[in-house]
């Protein structure tokens, strides 16, 4: 249908609350019998709001170029903190309710945010969830706002899901009702949007795939991202990431 892709922009607009308005970068091929959409949308105001006469430019310098002046927010007082050695310190920051946290990773400086994203896994978050505790100190953090888009479905391959894009072997029957011929992923395109500033969040993502037929007291810590870090909002009971992200630079 050729306006098929327009009214699944328009159902997206609204689901995301106009922050992301399309979730696919072109129409649908002719050929396409199936589009799986999903799309989420969080705003959270912040459980102690950073204060705006707080807010004051500092340096952040991305990886490979001069530092730049932009606003930081600051906040002193107690968060859960964790720092491992030679790779990065992170901060919480809890959203008004406590169900959810935005949790800020600053990789060592030596290493980057490169180098940290291509060692983390799933099973290094689970066990540095864990192990951030109450802390007195202070923060820093730039405001952000950021709109970004990929195709996976490189990404998806690398990880072992070969076999859905390849038409001679991809099986989703499980999921339909009646047959609808032999149906292999296309492609898989993610639209994301985020916005922090010294009351909250608000992020939405949107994500289209294509089918064709302790003791002792410690010093305060000084949490300041004043170079490319790694977010995530998670909710807090499970541990699960419901969005994430880098910032490597700001504009």
């Amino acid at each position: 249908d050729p306006a098929a892709g327009g009214t699944i922009d328009a159902w997206v607009r609204r689901a995301t609350r106009g922050k992301i308005e399309r979730a696919v970068s072109e129409a649908p091929d002719p050929e396409t019998a199936l589009l799986l959409v999903s799309a989420a949308y969080f705003k959270g105001a912040w459980a102690r709001p950073f204060d705006r006469a707080e807010t004051r430019d500092g340096a952040f310098t991305p990886a490979g170029k001069e530092a730049k002046r932009r606003p930081i927010m600051h906040q002193a007082g107690r968060f859960r903190y964790l720092e491992l050695d030679g790779r990065f310190a992170a901060v919480a920051l809890p959203y008004k309710g406590g169900r959810y946290a935005m949790y800020v990773f600053l990789p060592d400086r030596a290493s980057g945010l490169a180098e940290f994203c291509r060692r983390v896994d799933a099973g290094d978050w689970e066990e540095w969830h864990g192990r951030f505790e109450e802390r007195d100190g202070m923060v820093g953090l730039p405001r952000f706002r950021a709109e970004y888009g990929a195709e996976l479905s490189e990404a998806l391959r690398g990880l072992g899901m070969r076999s859905a894009f390849d038409p001679a072997r991809a099986d989703f029957g499980p999921m339909l009702e009646r047959p609808a011929g032999r149906l292999y992923l296309r492609r898989v395109e993610h639209r994301g949007y985020v916005s922090v500033d010294e009351t909250g969040t608000e992020a939405a993502g949107a994500t289209a795939v294509e089918m064709v037929p302790e003791g002792v007291p410690r010093r305060p810590f000084r949490f300041e991202a004043d170079r490319p870090f790694l977010w995530a909002i998670v909710e807090e009971e499970t541990g699960a990431p419901a969005f994430l992200g880098s910032i490597a630079d700001l504009p």
